[in-house]
Order: structure tokens, then sequence, then C-alpha cells
């Protein structure tokens, strides 16, 4: 779960589902309120039209089958691994779309700000540490 993304989804103006492995993360998801928090790998209601993935190897195949015919799913990261199955007949015949993002250009960055600070956006901070015990 990614608070930050629910809460520029959700400021964006787009409908914002969320997906957690414990129910504890599940409700820390609801208390930015996207409109509704699956557990991993439960099936989806319905299909999406995107699909923030950064987890990798673990989450494509759940990802590509998430998406309406057309969707895009954005991939961020590879934190399960970087060799995940293609899916190539999924990607085919429903028209999807795989998108690498690692960041954006320099004006790109000053829009992003500019957006979070019109939309008083705050990050989540669960622990402070002093610098010497950075490494924690």
């Amino acid at each position: 779960m990614s608070e930050a993304l629910i809460q520029l989804v959700s400021a964006a103006g787009f409908r914002c589902g969320a997906t957690g492995h414990s129910p504890a993360n599940r409700e820390a998801a609801r208390a930015f309120d996207p409109e509704t928090a699956f557990p991993t790998g439960a099936p989806l209601p319905a299909p999406v039209d995107a699909v923030m993935e950064s987890v990798g190897r673990a989450a494509r195949s759940p990802s590509l089958r998430a998406l309406r015919p057309g969707g895009t799913v954005v991939v961020t990261g590879a934190t399960t691994g970087t060799d995940p199955p293609a899916l190539l007949n999924r990607i085919l015949r429903q028209e999807l779309c795989v998108l690498g993002s690692t960041s954006g250009s320099p004006g790109e960055l000053k829009q992003f700000i500019t957006f979070v600070r019109h939309e008083h956006l705050k990050p989540t901070v669960s622990l402070r540490l002093p610098f010497a015990r950075a490494i924690e």
C-alpha cells in the first residue's frame, strides 16, 4: 500500500482503490479515503482503468488481470523481482499498456510540487530517529 499514491490519486479527482496484505494495512489505507481497500490478490468487483504497481514479480499477473481492455499498468519498482511473467497473450488480446516510470523531468517535478502544495498533501511519518540512528 502506498499512502502517498492514494493521497495523490484522490486529490487529482480519480476514483481510487487500494490493496493490502493485512487488515491493518487496509485499515491504514482507508484513513486516506480510497473508495475501497481489498486484500492483496482478491478478485476485484470490476476491471479498472489503471494499476500503479511497484512490487514486480509477485504482483504483475494480478495487476494485468485487474485491468479493463485498453487499461494501463504503470510499473514503478520491482521489490519482489525483476523477472515477472510477461502474459503477452493478455497484453495483446486486451490491448493493455505497460508503462515504466522512475521519475520525471525537472519541469514535471516543479508541477508536482505545486500540486502537492495546492492540495495541502502531507507525508505520513511513522518514526523519527536522530541522524546517528539513521541506519535503522
